[in-house]
């Protein structure tokens, strides 16, 4: 086994981590939280770019409150959501925000319930035979 020396992946000029990627609208999508305590922000972030290595541009401004992280990002019916975990500042709860275009979101926690205590998530499709072999187990 061998390994190419470490590069850097993506440097905004700040702090970042928990990072995602979406793949939409024939472009990537990088999803992550901007971990910057002073001035505070710790809100999540999107930036696109061509490939999965970027270069990743148009970085929008926050689209979260300060004191979120940990986003997961799918596409349902044609529409976007993130998942992210609201931390730190009651009430701390996980929530989620909807894009038909990944540009405008809004939030969507009244359409969408979460086990308690839920904290950083991914999601994995499922077919229903597969779902199905899940909860006979």
């Amino acid at each position: 086994m061998s390994f190419t020396p470490p590069e850097i992946f993506f440097d905004p000029g700040y702090e970042v981590i928990d990072a995602t990627m979406l793949h939409a609208r024939g472009q990537y999508w990088l999803i992550f939280k901007d971990e910057r305590p002073e001035p505070l922000h710790k809100e999540i972030k999107i930036a696109r770019g061509p490939s999965v290595e970027g270069p990743w541009t148009n970085i929008q401004g926050p689209f979260t409150e300060a004191w979120s992280e940990g986003p997961s990002a799918l596409e349902i019916d044609g529409k976007y959501v993130i998942y992210y975990d609201h931390y730190h500042v009651s009430p701390v709860r996980y929530e989620a925000i909807g894009s038909s275009d990944l540009e405008h979101w809004e939030p969507i926690n009244d359409r969408v319930t979460f086990p308690k205590g839920c904290k950083h998530g991914s999601f994995l499709k499922l077919t229903p035979e597969e779902a199905e072999r899940l909860k006979r187990k």
